[in-house]
């Protein structure tokens, strides 16, 4: 089973809506018109003033970005056809939002006629709308959730409209930025930006890599039940950068289908007809912090401790990917304790029994000493206590995930200018299987490039 939306809420069958999608095909755009033309002719019995020429086109497009990702979400979630609660979409119809200053991750056609245009569909029985409440407060409150009807659902039905009918629009925004947030667990705010030469730069490598993407040949068999809602039309990348700060991340993400699926799911994609392989960097995190450091990092695993072994890979992999992110001291002492044994999105569980996060400190320390002692210049006061600890904890993680996609980016755009379709997942790539020793080629001199140090790449 593919993994859920990170917005799912299983409760509601609901997820966040998608306001840039949109119908693709003739019999999409066919049906979503004549939706347009049923709306108008129920706002002609109501509506006192005609619509000016200007807000027409938004009006569209707004009735059609409601329909798409509807139709989107009927297609992405199993349900009863004839449940009257059908799986729906979440959204705010909150004036102070629609109708704030647009932003450039806005979408420019939404506005605060939104709730008057659900209101007109609810009453030509195309969707019902669960209106939100307020919390009183700066606490979130609960979004609205519009599901289509069961009248919606049979106009799609018998269009036999199916994923590759409805796609995402190329004009939103694909540089993104974050603002900083000290809980792991959620994200920060986006952060509207001036443009300058940096992001355009940026922004026209993401271009050219989903230009390649948009036309690339992908597909996935659907022998599996569970991937029949798997749709590999979702291939928008876009870079996402932290703490307001383009120095700080910078990974990709956006809509990808195969972030979607299990490693064992992705056996059942197929670019320009082949199986794929996945081309993985080893240990790159703590490797590039050995190349920041100016020193040769250890050979073999860097993940495989004494008394942590294969078993544990995953368990180790996650405390050090977090141990990146503090700074003075080891992450067990700078990081609350969540509930159930939870730490840093570590499960206490998930490592030998009787293991305590100080004995796993201690073996990750002794794994890495070489980046413990090394030195890293004058320090300042309020350095002293990260002077102590070399360069194991000097809070460094979203600095290395901005040269991490870097260095991505770079292996992307190199293996399109050659022919080559590569989907990007963090430090690994998938390409088709004839072409994976091209990619641990690139990968390797892009990496040596750009760190002055050699690097492991796997093929799996």
């Amino acid at each position: 089973m593919p993994k859920p939306h990170r917005s799912e809420d299983a409760a509601s069958l609901s997820r966040n809506w998608k306001p840039f999608r949109i119908p693709l095909t003739v019999p999409a755009v066919a049906l979503v018109n004549g939706i347009i033309v049923e709306i108008m002719a129920e706002e002609g019995r109501t509506r006192q003033r005609r619509r000016r020429d200007a807000d027409v086109p938004n009006f569209k497009r707004t009735i059609g970005a409601i329909v798409a990702d509807l139709a989107h979400r009927l297609l992405e979630i199993e349900h009863d056809p004839s449940d009257i609660r059908l799986p729906g979409v979440r959204l705010t119809l909150r004036t102070s939002k629609l109708g704030r200053k647009a932003r450039r991750y806005d979408p420019p056609f939404l506005g605060k006629t939104l709730p008057t245009i659900l209101d007109t569909m609810a009453r030509c029985g195309l969707v019902t709308v669960e209106k939100g409440e307020w919390s009183g407060s700066d606490e979130p409150g609960k979004l609205t959730i519009v599901r289509p009807t069961l009248r919606l659902a049979e106009m799609l039905t018998q269009a036999d409209l199916q994923f590759p009918d409805w796609g995402l629009c190329v004009d939103q925004e694909i540089i993104m930025q974050r603002s900083a947030n000290d809980d792991p667990q959620h994200k920060g705010a986006l952060v509207d930006y001036a443009d300058d030469a940096n992001t355009t730069g940026l922004r026209e490598e993401v271009r050219r890599i989903n230009d390649h993407l948009r036309h690339a040949d992908i597909t996935v068999l659907k022998d599996d039940p569970a991937l029949a809602r798997i749709n590999p039309a979702l291939r928008f990348v876009q870079r996402v950068f932290n703490q307001s700060s383009f120095d700080h991340g910078g990974r990709l993400g956006g809509a990808q289908f195969w972030t979607m699926l299990h490693r064992h799911e992705r056996s059942a994609v197929r670019i320009d007809g082949h199986p794929v392989a996945t081309v993985d960097y080893s240990s790159m995190g703590t490797r590039l912090l050995y190349a920041e450091a100016g020193v040769l990092p250890p050979d073999g695993d860097h993940y495989d401790l004494d008394g942590f072994g294969p078993a544990y890979r995953d368990a180790v992999k996650r405390f050090a990917s977090g141990s990146l992110f503090v700074k003075g001291r080891p992450l067990h002492e700078v990081t609350p304790r969540r509930p159930s044994g939870l730490r840093f999105g570590l499960h206490l569980e998930t490592l030998p029994y009787g293991t305590t996060m100080g004995a796993l400190t201690t073996a990750w320390e002794r794994r890495h000493a070489g980046l413990r002692w090394a030195t890293w210049g004058q320090p300042s006061r309020q350095d002293e206590e990260v002077q102590q600890t070399g360069w194991l904890y000097r809070g460094l993680g979203h600095r290395l995930f901005r040269r991490e996609s870097d260095i991505l980016v770079r292996v992307l755009l190199t293996l399109n200018a050659q022919g080559i379709t590569a989907l990007p997942l963090h430090d690994a790539v998938l390409v088709a299987r004839p072409h994976a020793e091209v990619a641990r080629s690139v990968m390797q001199s892009t990496y040596l490039e750009a760190t002055g140090q050699p690097i492991p790449v796997s093929v799996d």
